[in-house]
């Protein structure tokens, strides 16, 4: 029980250790308050990680994704394989010959990303 005008504790993330706990004594068949209780949750947050629990692997979060990579693997692959045919040849050339859905920048990018400058692919 918290004192009144006592500092509240910051919102944090549950380990996955302690959601596999949670999930494991409700199966057990302990009621959602003694869980709270013995793990130090609230009890809404006790049902809320058992109703997550089916839609996750072994009890621990998915990373959060941003948007989805506008080069496919096959568009990368194309892009590795026409500068090793032409080192020489540049952002624009590899926009038209590769990946045509993606703009240059995109591909200049890519290019800086994996370590691939000056006369390879400039």
């Amino acid at each position: 029980m918290k004192l009144p005008g006592a500092q509240r504790q910051p919102l944090g993330e549950v380990s996955p250790n302690q959601r596999s706990r949670v999930v494991s004594a409700r199966d057990h068949g302990i009621h959602y308050p003694v869980i709270a209780r013995m793990e130090q949750l609230n009890s809404q947050t006790c049902r809320s990680i058992v109703a997550n629990a089916p839609h996750q692997v072994s009890c621990i979060t998915p990373k959060r994704n941003g948007t989805p990579a506008l080069l496919t693997e096959g568009d990368i692959r194309l892009i590795r394989r026409a500068i090793t045919i032409n080192p020489k040849i540049t952002a624009q050339q590899l926009k038209v010959s590769c990946a045509d859905h993606v703009s240059k920048k995109t591909i200049y990018r890519y290019l800086k990303k994996s370590g691939i400058q000056k006369w390879r692919a400039k």
